[in-house]
C-alpha cells in the first residue's frame, strides 16, 4: 500500500468543501480587501477560496480532482509570483500589506446587469513605508464582483 500525501489529502478536501464554490462580493472594497489579506497570510488556499469557482469551471472539461488542480495552477502559481515579487520589493520575506486605496481605471456603470471586466488600480502600502500601484482584474456581473482571473504581477512604486 502506498503512503498518502496528507498536505495533498488536506488540500483536495478544501478545494471539495462548499465554501470554496460559492463566492461573491457586493462590493469591490470587500474583494480586494480579502485578497490583500491572503497575499499578507502568504495563504493560497484562501486565495482560491475567494475564486468564482462555478465560472472557472464553465468551460472546463474537469473528469478528476487532477484536472481541477491544473485549473487552479495559474491561480497558485500567480499568487506565489506576486509573493515573491513583495518580499523583492520590501526587501525581507516577513512583510505587511494593507489596501490604501483604488480607482476605476474607466468609469463604472452603476448598474452591472452583464459580464464585464473592471480594470482597478490598486495602492498598497507595504510595511507602512511605501506605497505600490497595481492593476487588479475584476469581473463584475449582476451587481456582484468576483476573481476570474489570477493575480496580476507588474507594480508600479510610488
Amino acid at each position: 500500500m502506498q503512503p498518502i500525501n496528507y498536505k495533498l489529502f488536506i488540500f483536495l478536501c478544501f478545494i471539495s468543501a462548499r465554501s470554496f464554490s460559492q463566492p461573491t462580493f457586493a462590493s469591490i472594497d470587500s474583494l480586494l480587501s480579502k485578497t490583500y489579506s491572503a497575499v499578507n497570510l502568504k495563504d493560497s488556499a484562501m486565495y482560491v477560496s475567494l475564486l468564482n469557482m462555478p465560472q472557472l469551471y464553465a468551460d472546463k472539461k474537469c473528469k478528476s480532482k487532477i484536472d481541477s488542480l491544473i485549473v487552479l495552477k495559474t491561480f497558485t502559481t500567480s499568487f506565489k509570483n506576486v509573493i515573491n515579487e513583495l518580499e523583492e520589493v520590501s526587501g525581507t520575506s516577513d512583510f505587511t500589506v494593507v489596501l490604501e486605496s483604488f480607482e476605476y481605471m474607466h468609469p463604472i456603470k452603476k448598474d452591472v446587469r452583464q459580464r464585464e471586466k473592471i480594470y482597478v488600480n490598486v495602492k498598497l502600502l507595504v510595511n507602512n513605508k511605501f506605497t505600490l500601484k497595481k492593476l487588479f482584474v475584476v469581473n463584475a456581473f449582476q451587481n456582484t464582483y468576483t476573481i476570474e482571473t489570477p493575480l496580476f504581477i507588474g507594480i508600479n512604486i510610488e
